[in-house]
This record gives structure tokens, sequence and C-alpha cells, in this order.
């Protein structure tokens, strides 16, 4: 699938993974919810489609515990590049400030790219994808909370009057790092998710 909206030249320039391989959004254009993940891994750059690795496979097994169907959902990330340290001239550049840098960069084309789908719902997975769409910083804090946006405003400053509910969520990476027990929480929070989509806040 193409991108909705590619990065800018710009962006792309000022970004020190310029000149890698991007990996486009998957799913359906017309989805109620939109799920972000941070960046793709090995596996998605390979094949060209988010969330295909181990988190990938954790993802639509979480989307099947709670009733859902992966290809009813727009899938992509807050950076479309894969993140890694860089060494350059002047020294080592580590992974987590490449990323944070990268999704900085990209945060122009998610949010146009959220403001064309215009799901009623997000599932944010990970601390850097909440930021690029709500501007709140962590997940833990956050996790399984709802919070409204206009992504008409974010993406081009002009208010849309529609709202779109963010929910904050553990990544399938994290619990994949030896941590199951969290496992119940993120069926909350994706259950909390659809809820949202439907207008039922709680």
């Amino acid at each position: 699938m193409p991108f909705l909206v590619r990065p800018t030249r710009e962006a792309c320039a000022s970004c020190l993974l310029d000149d890698t391989p991007k990996v486009p959004p998957s799913g359906n254009r017309h989805a109620d919810i939109a799920i972000i993940g941070e960046s793709p891994g090995s596996n998605e750059i390979l094949r060209g489609v988010p969330f295909i690795g181990a988190s990938g496979q954790l993802l639509s097994q979480i989307l099947r515990t709670v009733g859902a169907r992966r290809p009813d959902f727009w899938i992509t990330n807050a950076a479309c590049c894969m993140n890694r340290g860089i060494v350059l001239k002047t020294g080592f550049i580590p992974e987590a400030v490449v990323k944070k840098q990268s999704i900085q960069c990209c945060r122009e084309r998610l949010l146009g790219e959220l403001n064309l789908v215009r799901p009623k719902a997000i599932i944010a997975l990970g601390a850097f994808s909440v930021e690029a769409v709500t501007g709140i910083h962590g997940v833990t804090k956050f996790h399984g909370s709802v919070h409204g946006v206009d992504l008409g405003l974010l993406a081009t400053g002009q208010p849309s009057g529609q709202i779109t509910y963010v929910v904050p969520a553990f990544h399938p990476a994290f619990l994949l790092r030896n941590r199951p027990q969290f496992y119940p929480s993120v069926i909350k929070a994706f259950q909390r998710a659809l809820r949202a989509s439907r207008g039922q806040l709680d």
C-alpha cells in the first residue's frame, strides 16, 4: 500500500535516518480505529508492511482476544524508518536518541495521514507514539486512559470540529520483553478504544 502522505524532502533531509528504507501504512483506509506503533523492525523493512514481526503477531493475538479483525484497522508507525544506533564521525548516537528525532521529523507526515483517515479512535502503542499524537510524555502513567484530539487542528492548524479519542497502551514489544503480567491491562486498553470508537466513554 502506498503512503497516503509521504514524508517531505525537507523532513527526511533533517532526519538521521534519511535515505533508509521506509515502510508505508496498511489496513482499512476508512477504519474507525487506527493503531500507531513507534517504528518498523527488520521484518517490516524486508516486507514493507508494518507489524508483521513478533510484535505484529502479538498484536494480532490481542485483536483476536478483543473480538476484532486486523483488516478492520488502519495500522501505521510514528516513524516510517527502522531505528537503530548510528555511528558518525563525531561519535555514536544511541537508538533512543535516533528514534526520538526520527519521530519528530515524521510527525507532520503522521498527522497528515491520520487527518485523511479520520479514525474515531487511535490506539497509540509506546511512549513515542503517544507523544507524537497527544503531546503528553510517557505511556506508563497514561496507559489505558482516553484523550481527545482534533486531528484537523494538529495537521493543518484549522479546527475540524471532530474529536478523535486516543488511548495510550504498552507496545507489544514491551510485553515480549518478559512483561506478560501487563497483558490483561493491554487487553483492557484495546477494549476501551473499541468502546470509544462507538462513542462509549467511561
